[in-house]
Order: structure tokens, then C-alpha cells, then sequence
């Protein structure tokens, strides 16, 4: 699966991040928080907000291949559960996750 890492949604650019090493197919969303703070690509709701609010912006490639996740955005009522952007099929959603596999990209902001 090869599709661009970088993106600019309204004048901001973003990267995705793969976090998976060799050998992994999957990991829970601890070990997915962890290493996006050693990433640097730990962003929360306010850029996940903002992405969605542009999403129609976001490559249309993405589409149902990749889920971008916000690991600094925690699910209140279960705080091993991190924050995701998916497609719905008809447009980009909200939703939650508690792991993470090759269809997941941690999301950086470029500066």
C-alpha cells in the first residue's frame, strides 16, 4: 500500500506516521500512545476537530484504507482508548480505538 504521508489541510501540513516495528502486526493503544510521544505525533482533539472540519481536504486515497489517529485525545470513560479519524463511506467520522495495525497512522503536525 503505497500513499502520500504528507498532507495540508487550510494551510496546515500533516505527516503520517507508521508505528508498528518489524515483526508487529498489531499493538494495543498504550504501547501506540507511547511511541507517539517518542514520535513526536501525539496530537488531540484540537487538530483532529480541525482536520475534520476540513476533511474534504483529506486525499481522497485515504479513503477506507487508513485510520489517522489522535493519541492525545483519550476516550473519557476508558483512558486506554484513543481517538480516530475513519471513513464512513460517505465522509470522514470520529470514533474510538483501543489498537492499532498496519492500516493505522499516528498523525504529526509539520512545521
Amino acid at each position: 500500500l503505497v500513499l502520500p504521508t504528507k498532507f495540508t489541510i487550510a494551510g496546515r501540513t500533516y505527516e503520517l506516521v507508521p508505528f508498528l516495528k518489524k515483526g508487529e502486526s498489531s499493538v494495543k493503544s498504550y504501547t501506540m500512545m507511547e511511541r507517539a510521544e517518542e514520535l513526536c505525533a501525539n496530537l488531540g482533539q484540537r487538530d483532529s476537530t480541525f482536520i475534520l472540519d476540513y476533511q474534504a481536504e483529506i486525499p481522497v486515497k485515504y479513503r477506507g484504507k487508513l485510520i489517522l489517529v489522535f493519541t492525545g485525545w483519550l476516550n473519557p470513560s476508558n483512558l486506554q482508548v484513543v481517538a480516530c479519524l475513519l471513513w464512513g463511506g460517505d465522509r470522514w467520522r470520529q470514533s474510538w480505538l483501543d489498537g492499532g495495525d498496519k492500516c493505522v497512522r499516528l498523525v504529526r503536525r509539520r512545521i
